[in-house]
């Protein structure tokens, strides 16, 4: 006698089950952040006193903090961070698309600048490092590098370099 095959339910799909292949589908559409090529150094025709006094009107101007200086070295670190979006949007790439597994909690901005007196002027150079913080419930906070775009840097140049502060604003 041949043997029969085992009785097999029919397939069911349940209402949820489209639901949940949509927001997996969605939360693989984030992109990667687009890396941009950044000029982080000239040589301004200024003496460096009077480039480290631009400097400093410029950060203060921005509301970006300076927090320490060392004016025998040339060095100046400063620090801007927000909790929320909007704080990167005119400096940095973070990537894009949607992410339905985090929520933006926080974005930082590092920038150092280096100040060399020199027989010709100044030499001046901007290193902006940015990030940012996203929260989950499930991993908890993670931190993400973001790539310059060049405008902070371009605008700290610019701004050594003798340019009206105005013509510098880094757009909000």
């Amino acid at each position: 006698m041949p043997m029969q095959p085992p009785h097999r339910r029919p397939y069911r799909i349940t209402p949820a089950l489209p639901l949940w292949i949509s927001l997996l589908a969605l939360a693989g559409c984030a992109q990667p952040p687009t890396y941009t090529a950044v000029n982080h150094q000239r040589v301004v025709p200024l003496a460096a006193s009077d480039v480290w006094r631009r400097l400093h009107a410029f950060l203060q101007d921005q509301g970006i903090s300076v927090v320490s200086e060392d004016a025998a070295a040339g060095v100046i670190d400063a620090r801007q961070a927000a909790s929320g979006k909007g704080l990167l949007a005119s400096y940095a790439d973070c990537g894009g698309g949607i992410d339905l597994m985090h929520a933006l909690q926080r974005q930082t901005m590092d920038l150092t600048i280096l100040v060399k007196p020199g027989q010709d002027g100044a030499q001046v150079t901007a290193n902006a490092a940015f990030s940012q913080t996203l929260r989950s419930r499930r991993a908890g906070a993670l931190t993400v590098a973001c790539h310059s775009n060049g405008v902070l840097e371009n605008a700290v140049l610019n701004v050594a370099s003798g340019q009206p502060m105005e013509a510098a604003v880094v757009p909000q």
